[in-house]
């Protein structure tokens, strides 16, 4: 039995055992008594605004990256659908890896405000990658071996830009610790 227990902010999980006699949840309050309403200006303080302005920042940036990648490899690189869908599928599977195996140990060497600036530097990376390989292949009119690298490269930063946008990143401009205790 894995009952929980409501106290403050925080709900924690609490393990049952057999010499616990009172594991039971505080008494609901009657319809008749109505919540105490928190006035929505307490709720965004400085750093929750900065917060959402940062994330919503990024979010915008990266969404228009991951639009903008399959319409600049069809156009500009002449990529077929098929080499397109390989590509972001490439991307999808070096993102989900990084996800798995390399963010913590990342997160633990650099921290996390670190995480979220190597994210906006990524983001700023691609958008300057994007006129460079396009400059390169008008000029050679293939990729070449140079061209070839700095796309790879193009591809190998949007996995920093999901590290930036981590459970661990969310409550970075809060004092308060998580709502939830896992």
């Amino acid at each position: 039995m894995w009952p929980f227990r409501r106290a403050g902010h925080e709900i924690a999980l609490q393990t049952a055992t057999e010499d616990d006699e009172e594991l039971s949840l505080p008494p609901m309050p009657s319809k008749s008594e109505s919540p105490q309403q928190i006035p929505l200006r307490s709720i965004l303080t400085e750093r929750v605004k900065l917060s959402l302005i940062i994330f919503g920042f990024l979010a915008f940036m990266e969404i228009s990256i991951m639009a903008l990648l399959p319409i600049f490899l069809a156009t500009t690189l002449n990529f077929s659908l098929a080499h397109t869908g390989i590509v972001l599928g490439g991307l999808g599977f070096i993102s989900g890896v990084t996800q798995t195996l390399a963010f913590v140990p990342i997160r633990r060497a650099i921290g996390t405000r670190n995480i979220l600036a190597l994210g906006c530097c990524a983001v700023g990376t691609i958008y300057t990658l994007f006129p460079l390989i396009s400059s390169h292949f008008k000029q050679h009119g293939e990729l070449g071996v140079k061209g070839s690298l700095l796309l790879l490269f193009l591809i190998s930063l949007p996995p920093f830009c999901g590290m930036a946008f981590s459970k661990s990143t969310l409550h970075l401009l809060t004092k308060k610790k998580s709502l939830t205790r896992m």
